[in-house]
């Protein structure tokens, strides 16, 4: 067995332990080599059982890993910018501005959901939650009538679930540190509650089991670990002054002495300025030379190995078409609609939805209802909309049906079908304000 010394690397033992580096008493690392193969997994999976990434490595891949931090940050932003209204599923229209006295008040809950977060805290908090952990916890105070007066997004540190292993669910949970959320909730079929309080997940399942969470990134776990390693491994090249190691081969006849004093005298003549430079030293070889590895700037900068990380965590988050380096000025506006329509919008759907789904569980009358959004609303996506608009009046004059089928609505099966129809304008100005409204009919 050769054992590799690895001497003034700035790589922390925490880190060398977790890639399958032993420490050592001096701060040295040891990598066990043998018959010409590495002992131990470098590149084993970044989670401490061996299996997936922890909480805590969750929240600190946010936190450290530049394109994770990012994506997550550029997701949360654009969602803030999208404003929710009520769909009638029914009649396949939005309801503006509802007159129901509950669903308004219900409306001005999305803006402020309780006495600390707005709108724009509360959906920032659910997305990087959602992202990371794979799981939104939601509470919710009632009133004496069952209506929702507070909702609030707990921190998942704050909960201890208990596990009903025979019916594949959590059975309770154990809230602290949260004021007046603080309590034990208790499964009730659908929800968790204690008295007029209400905690709903918003779960990301896990493939297995499935009642339990799953952070997004899990599906990028090998690339979040290579992409830290690669930002560690260039900060040990510029601690070293960039430059590459030396290797010593050593006899194995010396005594612990002399390979001490020569070691020594290594470190003192080899370090470079500032102890820049580092030293491998080999024990157990014939005879004593000194050759020095040889490396192009591509492999010492690692920008290999950075580059397909982050492109997969991109990728896996769906912030690629704006953050990929190949979006260029001329399809930006058609990359920004794919990330809106593959990332943003669903992600908002899924959320405010399940915000929803629990207002309607205690107001069932309102179930043909959900949130939606108005795409003109959306700045980032009103070219595409305008464009739409643009193209309406050179569209002919079709059959009722066919107009119907256009908008994706079923035919009135009757003999209004056959009618004709040729789509107008008509723009009038109400108010004292003069505030255009614009409707299109089939006249």
């Amino acid at each position: 067995m050769i054992t590799w010394r690895i001497f003034n690397l700035g790589i922390g033992d925490f880190l060398m332990n977790r890639i399958g580096f032993k420490s050592g008493d001096d701060g040295s690392c040891d990598v066990q080599i043998q018959n010409g193969k590495l002992m131990g997994d470098p590149y084993r999976e970044f989670g401490s059982d061996g299996k997936v990434l922890t909480q805590n490595e969750l929240a600190s891949a946010y936190e450290k890993i530049s394109c994770i931090g990012t994506g997550i940050d550029l997701i949360a932003n654009n969602m803030q910018m999208i404003d929710p209204v009520f769909w009638d599923d029914e009649k396949r229209e939005a309801v503006e501005y509802p007159k129901d006295a509950k669903l308004k008040l219900f409306r001005k809950l999305l803006e402020n959901p309780n006495a600390t977060d707005d709108r724009m805290t509360s959906t920032s908090k659910a997305v990087k939650n959602y992202t990371l952990f794979g799981a939104v916890y939601y509470a919710f105070i009632l009133d004496n009538k069952n209506q929702i007066i507070s909702i609030k997004v707990l921190d998942e540190f704050n909960l201890t679930p208990s596990v009903d292993i025979a019916n594949s669910r959590i059975d309770d949970y154990i809230v602290m540190n949260s004021g007046a959320y603080n309590g034990t909730y208790v499964f009730n079929g659908k929800y968790y509650a204690d008295g007029q309080k209400i905690i709903a997940p918003l779960i990301n399942n896990s493939p297995y089991p499935q009642y339990m969470p799953a952070s997004i990134l899990q599906g990028c776990g090998i690339e979040t670990l290579l992409y830290w390693f690669g930002c560690y491994h260039n900060k040990s090249l510029l601690s070293n002054g960039a430059r590459p190691s030396l290797i010593f081969l050593i006899k194995s006849m010396l005594n612990k002495k002399h390979r001490e004093q020569l070691r020594e005298e290594i470190r003192v003549r080899h370090s470079g300025a500032g102890n820049a430079g580092s030293a491998v030293i080999i024990d157990g070889s014939a005879d004593k030379e000194v050759k020095q590895f040889s490396q192009n700037n591509k492999d010492m900068e690692f920008n290999a190995v950075l580059d397909a990380a982050e492109s997969a965590i991109q990728k896996r988050l769906g912030t690629n078409w704006i953050l990929d380096k190949k979006v260029n000025s001329k399809d930006i506006q058609k990359s920004t609609e794919m990330f809106y329509d593959m990332t943003v919008c669903p992600m908002f759907q899924r959320i405010f939805n399940h915000l929803f789904d629990v207002f309607k569980y205690f107001n069932p009358t309102y179930n043909y209802l959900s949130i939606f959004y108005l795409e003109q609303d959306i700045p980032a996506l009103r070219p595409r909309f305008l464009g739409i608009m643009k193209d309406i009046p050179n569209l002919g004059i079709f059959t009722i049906k066919e107009r119907r089928h256009m908008y994706g609505y079923a035919p009135l099966g009757d003999f209004r079908d056959d009618e004709l129809s040729v789509q107008t304008v008509k723009v009038t100005q109400t108010g004292a304000e003069g505030i255009n409204n614009t409707e299109f009919t089939g006249n």
